[in-house]
């Protein structure tokens, strides 16, 4: 199962997030490891800092970001000069990584002043949710919300699943009869669905009965 990693500065201090962001990290769990770390927001005294004040915070951060991204995992920073991204492209993304071999991937959120360049450029992806500027504890629950969407995308597809499995049909049967051609995202889409499986494995027997 595929592994993600968040990594956010500061915590989720308004309840309303913390619930949302918590009810997609229940859902994503029946599809990938989820892995939430929250590192401390460098403080700066300043109301008005300088731009070398702040960009010595974020070098301080970037040094816990770095070390928090699990190892063989490919990096991708939210920033507002990233790539704008479909849900569609971002689940080929998933997909992609997953068919990759080296499948795992981490997401940093960056405090109210951003990130520093040594992520960005660490990062094989930047990401933009949009041009417009949203509160970085709300980018947390619209990223879990987006990542838990595309893996989500193949519920309807797990009764099915299941019912060829108890028929003893093999992954390429089973990828041929719900129209999977991409020989690399194959087993990773099956292995999505056997996580579902395994997730509502009592309310897929009823549909047997």
């Amino acid at each position: 199962m595929q592994t993600i990693t968040l990594i956010a500065l500061g915590k989720l201090n308004a309840d309303y997030y913390a619930k949302a962001a918590a009810e997609y990290a229940k859902r994503l769990s029946a599809y990938c490891r989820l892995n939430i770390v929250e590192l401390p927001e460098e403080p700066i005294a300043e109301k008005n800092a300088s731009p070398a004040v702040i960009g010595k915070a974020l070098e301080k951060e970037a040094r816990a970001i770095l070390t928090a991204v699990p190892k063989g995992s490919s990096l991708a920073a939210l920033c507002v000069e990233g790539k704008q991204k479909t849900s569609e492209e971002l689940a080929a993304y998933l997909d992609e990584r997953a068919g990759s071999g080296a499948g795992d991937v981490a997401f940093v959120i960056g405090s109210s002043h951003g990130l520093a360049d040594s992520v960005k450029q660490t990062a094989s992806l930047r990401l933009s949710m949009s041009k417009m500027t949203f509160p970085h504890q709300l980018a947390r629950v619209m990223l879990l919300e987006q990542l838990y969407r595309q893996l989500d995308e193949l519920i309807p597809d797990g009764s099915r699943v299941f019912r060829l499995r108890a028929e003893n049909y093999s992954e390429r049967e089973i990828a041929r009869k719900l129209g999977i051609k991409a020989q690399s995202t194959l087993s990773y889409r099956i292995r999505k669905m056997d996580a579902f499986i395994r997730a509502h494995r009592a309310e897929l027997e009823d549909l047997l009965r």
